[in-house]
């Protein structure tokens, strides 16, 4: 929400003159000054219209308009659909259909935002449907309000993207991200071009949507193992740009607030999965165990993360769910890829053995090139000595006893 009306008058059916005329003066003034232009003829209502048609007119209007600026310019989704559906009753006694579906239109998007920010995108989806609709039915007045839907697509685009992700079909959901970020750039192209604060909240939107589908890609990579694509790719870059443009927008209003910290939530997240990414492959790939560093700092960050998105409202929490599961990844990899004291027993066999295979053949050999007069358990026993030092160095002592008895049997 938040665009200017087109200045030019809307005459809605057999609308008395005196509320017509109001309605035109109201519409031309700005979304921030039609409830005051509308407080001013309330206060010069005389007492004998005190309960008229007129005053509840003034009052469904007043109601009407003071729910889109609490919603543009404060964020109140919850006071504004009070204030949309008081008007809507109103109107509908008033009989003014095409105002009174205006009304409606706004209580649903409203209703929609709300829904959004406790998670429950499937019946958001349907509220937004829900809004298109009472748009359609509002005729003439109703085009007063078509930039609006402009403004509502990117989130629903953005919702649908999430019942899609979901639902595992993450081929929609990128399709319907790619929507939701170009209509989100449009909007702050076409109606904040001379804004900077509103054009970055939607240039900051657009990158938050490719940010969320950016992170939920790279936590299925994850689940799939899919190491290489993580350790190449930049998880965090459309998170990084979303978080720098929306600290340039209203902080003030509660919904761009809790996506900057959303989006500063999705930065430190997705570093976390690349850099877990690249610690289980060096697990993967190694012969043996590799002595892992920077697991306190994954740890750090998840940290951080969890308290980005305890400022970023209802909508952000079930991320905190994910956040505990990355905690006990992040546990458990770092106690399985300890080196263990067997690691260095097994390595140090192999030498052994590699050893012993060649001072074997090199001992044979020089047996019977030179002709040395040694017999075959001696030779043997140096051979397996020669071995052990070369492998263990000095925990061949550990196997003193066994040669300390070769040496005694006869």
């Amino acid at each position: 929400m938040g665009d200017e009306p087109e200045h030019n008058s809307v005459t809605i059916g057999n609308l008395p003159h005196q509320e017509a005329g109001i309605l035109e003066k109201v519409l031309a003034a700005s979304f921030e000054e039609a409830p005051v232009t509308i407080s001013r003829y309330l206060e010069q209502l005389s007492p004998s219209l005190i309960g008229s048609r007129l005053e509840l007119f003034l009052k469904s209007l007043w109601h009407h308009f003071e729910g889109i600026r609490i919603a543009r310019a404060e964020g109140k989704f919850d006071l504004a659909k009070n204030l949309q559906e008081t008007a809507a009753a109103g109107f509908q006694e008033l009989r003014i259909a095409e105002m009174e579906a205006s009304s409606r239109a706004l209580a649903s998007y409203a209703a929609a935002i709300i829904e959004l920010q406790q998670s429950n995108v499937n019946r958001c989806h349907q509220l937004f449907k829900e809004t298109e609709e009472y748009l359609r039915s509002a005729g003439r007045f109703g085009k007063q309000f078509h930039p609006l839907i402009d403004h509502m697509k990117p989130e629903a685009f953005f919702v649908a993207a999430v019942i899609a992700i979901n639902a595992g079909d993450m081929v929609s959901a990128r399709a319907l991200i790619t929507k939701a970020s170009t209509m989100s750039e449009k909007v702050a192209t076409t109606y904040y071009a001379n804004d900077p604060r509103f054009s970055s909240t939607f240039f900051g939107l657009a990158y938050f949507y490719k940010a969320f589908f950016d992170f939920n890609e790279a936590q299925r990579d994850l689940n799939k193992l899919e190491l290489d694509k993580l350790e190449t790719n930049d998880i965090a870059k459309n998170a990084i740009e979303a978080e720098r443009l929306l600290a340039q927008a209203d902080l003030q209003n509660l919904q761009v607030y809790n996506t900057h910290h959303f989006a500063k939530a999705l930065i430190d997240l997705s570093s976390v999965i690349r850099g877990l990414s690249i610690r289980m492959h060096h697990c993967f790939k190694a012969t043996f165990k590799p002595n892992l560093h920077g697991f306190e700092e994954l740890q750090s960050r998840t940290h951080q993360a969890i308290e980005n998105i305890s400022r970023a409202g209802p909508h952000a929490t079930p991320m905190l769910r994910f956040c505990e599961e990355l905690l006990g990844r992040i546990k458990n990899l770092e106690r399985l890829a300890r080196p263990r004291k067997s690691d260095f027993g097994i390595y140090s066999g192999l030498v052994s053995a590699v050893l012993f295979s060649t001072l074997l053949v090199s001992g044979l050999w020089a047996r019977h090139q030179f002709g040395f007069e040694l017999d075959n358990r001696m030779f043997f026993i140096v051979i397996v000595g020669l071995s052990l030092i070369g492998g263990f160095g000095f925990g061949a002592l550990r196997f003193k006893d066994f040669f300390l008895s070769a040496f005694k049997t006869k």
